[in-house]
């Protein structure tokens, strides 16, 4: 259901699973990392987007429990405040709300420059 108040949750956790099947960009992975919550991720694109070139996060085949069992597995096997300082820093370096409204100012100036 609706809560208002998605921090809380965060603080409680120690990783975030995420099996969709789909998504466009997933807001509660950003908000997860941001706060140096480590993820496990299913393999869709968005998510592959988000965690690429980053030490923050793993990422499973979807709809295959026995990859995410492993996956479980190795995270638990990290250094977490390693991998909890990596996920706050590549957010910070990648999604933050500067470097978004950048990225969409490009690329709608690109659309412009095209016409």
């Amino acid at each position: 259901g609706h809560i208002t108040s998605v921090l809380e949750y965060i603080q409680l956790s120690d990783y975030l699973i995420s099996a969709s099947q789909g998504e466009g960009l997933p807001n509660v992975v950003l908000e997860a990392m941001s706060s140096g919550l480590p993820c496990i991720l299913s393999d869709i694109p968005p998510h592959l987007e988000i965690l690429n070139g980053s030490n923050s996060g793993l990422t499973f085949e979807n709809n295959n429990s026995k990859d995410l069992k492993e996956k479980i597995i190795q995270i638990n096997k990290f250094d977490y405040n390693l991998i909890s300082k990596a996920s706050r820093d590549h957010i910070n370096k990648y999604f933050s709300d500067k470097k978004m409204s950048l990225k969409y100012q490009h690329f709608y100036e690109d659309i412009l420059k095209s016409k």
